[in-house]
């Protein structure tokens, strides 16, 4: 009698954690690209060191959040937007790729949470 209860109870436990998991995600997403944004027009503006120091703030923020994307998202995604990040860090020249770099990150950061779901592969 217990299992046929507990089963139940633990799938909508699953389900509840995985939404909330990617209500999480997005939340990130919305930040970072809010500060991607910040980092764009701080550039655009002429003020390298204050988008020097925006993106440090913002890449040690992502570090410290990759952990968590990592159990959610398909790593090749993750990848990609770590591929980004550096290639921004370089192209503070270059406004022109920059923007380029920084519309990608943002497109990945906002598709991912619409598009990952939890699955085992992520877990193990």
């Amino acid at each position: 009698m217990k299992i046929y209860l507990s089963l139940p109870i633990a799938i909508l436990l699953f389900i509840f954690s995985a939404n909330f998991a990617i209500d999480l995600l997005e939340d990130d997403a919305a930040t970072f690209t809010e500060q991607l944004s910040q980092i764009e027009a701080a550039i655009a503006s002429g003020n390298t060191a204050n988008a020097t120091a925006l993106y440090e703030h913002m890449t040690n923020k992502w570090q410290q959040e990759y952990k968590k994307w990592a159990l959610l998202v398909d790593h090749d995604k993750l990848d990609d937007i770590n591929r980004l990040l550096v290639k921004i860090k370089i192209d503070f020249t270059d406004p022109q790729s920059l923007a380029q770099d920084i519309a990608e990150v943002k497109y990945l950061l906002q598709s991912i949470p619409r598009t990952e779901k939890i699955t085992w592969q992520n877990v193990l």
